[in-house]
């Protein structure tokens, strides 16, 4: 079974801003323009979830985009409560809450959204695993373990994230650690990182001079970054987009939906999916671009 989904998770994959299937294309752009309604945004393969300005969480579908046939998993519709982040992943999404407990809600065929109990900093959805950082600094993961991509290294992190069959991670001191295939881990760099973020077949990270780093495949660039400095990074499908110092966002790789050619302006987070990509400004606006394109 599990091959099967492979086979169909190889296609790029779908991400958009916009409403679930009981919304207009009109109340999609509505949401997006929210004025500082979000605290976070994260673009999953196919579906879309963020933190409001009231901690809860609210999750959606793009427009033309539903769940694929066989797949009601449930993904868009999170628990009640109070987040303080949440993670979109292909089939399930996972969240943290604001007391430090973790949900995830969607697929569940692989255990992946079976998490453990215990206190939580931060959490990352895959597809058929997640992993989250503990408040004391170790890396949990659970679901598909094929690949080694749920046995996290021993030691302490400052961040994780999780892809298809691979994982990353940054320690405390810096240094890069990845887990799973070796098809998709790639020849990682060394040095020392701020963040690393991993998409479905490549990487990127921000070493501690602000300088992007990309791994794995490259056939539409999406591992070969801009010079310049930068905060953060966010790898999605087949593109990747970051940060600058100065606050601006810059895109590279795949482009045919228009998801690496980002607006102008300021931005505090940005999360690259598929075809889509959305940030949050510093007054809590959230916008998102690209399309989809059913040909």
């Amino acid at each position: 079974m599990r091959a099967a989904l492979m086979s169909l998770l190889l296609i790029p994959l779908v991400v958009g801003c916009g409403g679930d299937e009981e919304k207009s294309d009109a109340d999609a752009d509505a949401d997006a323009d929210g004025d500082g309604d979000w605290l976070s945004v994260s673009a999953g393969s196919g579906h879309i979830c963020g933190v409001t300005a009231s901690n809860s969480v609210e999750c959606w579908y793009p427009p033309n985009e539903l769940e694929r046939p066989g797949y009601e998993s449930g993904k868009i519709d999170p628990p009640s409560g109070t987040f303080a982040t949440v993670s979109a992943g292909t089939d399930h999404t996972c969240g943290v809450t604001t007391s430090g407990s973790l949900e995830c809600w969607g697929s569940d065929e692989e255990g992946q959204s079976s998490p453990p109990s215990g206190t939580f900093e931060t959490v990352s959805a895959g597809y058929f695993h997640s992993c989250g950082l503990t408040t004391s600094g170790t890396i949990e993961c659970w679901g598909s373990d094929e690949d080694g991509e749920s046995s996290p290294p021993s030691g302490t992190f400052e961040t994780v994230s999780v892809a298809t069959s691979h994982s990353c991670g940054v320690t405390t001191s810096g240094s890069l650690e990845c887990w799973g295939s070796s098809q998709d881990l790639g020849d990682q760099p060394s040095g020392t990182f701020e963040t690393v973020d991993a998409g479905s077949y490549h990487t990127c990270a921000v070493t501690t001079s602000g300088i992007l780093e990309c791994w794995g495949d490259d056939w539409t660039g999406q591992s070969s970054p801009p010079s310049g400095t930068f905060e953060t990074v966010s790898s999605g499908d087949n593109h990747s987009c970051g940060i600058t110092t100065s606050g601006s966002v810059e895109c590279w790789g795949d482009d045919q939906g228009g998801q690496s050619s980002p607006p102008s302006g300021t931005f505090e987070t940005v999360s690259a999916g598929g075809m889509r990509t959305c940030a949050i400004t510093p007054a809590g606006n959230l916008e998102c671009w690209g399309q989809y394109d059913p040909s």
